[in-house]
């Protein structure tokens, strides 16, 4: 399994978006992570509740982080599915989001072509900081590559 304090460092130094978005890395254990969004009037709409764009990376963010700590570290993770429920807006007075991702366990299936990967389904809630309301869930299917062959696929795609 991939050790947590590299997680924890990869996340500090190469993750410029939840820097931006001055995300913070709360907890990380086996087939968890738990992250921080401070809720301020930067992140709001026209309508004074958080960009829906905002909420997807927060969870977009401790999802795969939940999942990593189930891989080897010769392996890395692609989104192949994501899709997230809206329950009740997010307004500044909320104060922060928390992010508490979930993996399940690594699972084998069959992709279209009847070829055999491996695959891990991820379950994000976010919840308001100051009152502990559920305010959206986000539901991720990663499939589990090596990283060389992520590596060849990026260089592929660049060239």
């Amino acid at each position: 399994m991939m050790d947590k304090e590299s997680l924890r460092k990869q996340f500090t130094e190469r993750e410029p978006f939840a820097r931006l978005l001055k995300i913070r890395l709360l907890n990380l254990i086996d087939g968890r992570a738990e992250m921080e969004l401070l809720v301020t009037s930067r992140l709001l709409n026209a309508n004074n509740v958080v960009m829906g764009g905002v909420i997807v990376v927060l969870a977009d963010m401790a999802a795969p982080y939940a999942a990593m700590t189930l891989l080897n570290n010769d392996e890395v993770l692609a989104t192949i599915r994501a899709s997230v429920k809206f329950i009740k807006p997010i307004i500044l007075q909320d104060n922060g989001l928390i992010a508490i991702a979930l993996a399940g366990k690594l699972k084998l299936e069959k992709d279209d072509k009847q070829r055999i990967q491996k695959i891990i389904d991820v379950k994000v809630e976010i919840i308001s900081k100051k009152t502990n309301a559920q305010k959206a869930l986000y539901g991720g299917t990663f499939l589990v590559l090596p990283k060389l062959i992520m590596k060849k696929i990026i260089e592929r795609e660049q060239s």
